[in-house]
């Protein structure tokens, strides 16, 4: 019978990341007015171009799973990518694509680990005066589940 060490400190880590959405912005330039919080369903979701509303592309989001094993679906990616964008104040975003990472710490307990997957997409602060009064009526976001 094979005999399996783990490392209590690999344990440990894997416990504490769980199966959650890891979220990184990256700013790309200046947002040409204030982004206060927003509600998600506000986030107007852009796949196939870029809004044709004059706008700034403020930064970059990007979803990727914890861990393998597509825990979540396109819709629950799609949902989480838009609460991410709504806490940034986005008024909407352009879905650039798909990411596949490696396995991360997954690998240390499964042979067969897998990818993980997320999405990247494009933070738009529109710069019209339509956007202005938009931005008047905003919402709180909502928390992150």
């Amino acid at each position: 019978m094979k005999r399996i060490v783990v490392d209590p400190r690999a344990l440990l880590l894997a416990l504490l990341t769980g199966c959650g959405i890891e979220t990184t912005f990256v700013p790309l330039n200046a947002p040409p007015h204030a982004m206060p919080a927003r509600s998600p369903e506000s986030v107007e979701v852009f796949s196939s171009a870029p809004p044709s509303r004059p706008h700034v592309d403020v930064g970059v989001l990007e979803i990727v799973e914890e861990t393998g094993g597509s825990a979540y679906g396109t819709a629950e990616m799609l949902e989480k990518l838009r609460e991410a964008a709504a806490e940034r104040g986005c008024d909407a975003i352009h879905m650039s694509g798909l990411v596949n990472k490696g396995a991360g710490v997954d690998i240390l307990f499964n042979d067969y680990a897998t990818d993980r997957q997320g999405v990247v997409a494009t933070c738009i602060a529109y710069t019209d005066t339509q956007a202005a009064s938009v931005g008047a009526g905003r919402a709180s976001a909502t928390a992150l589940k």
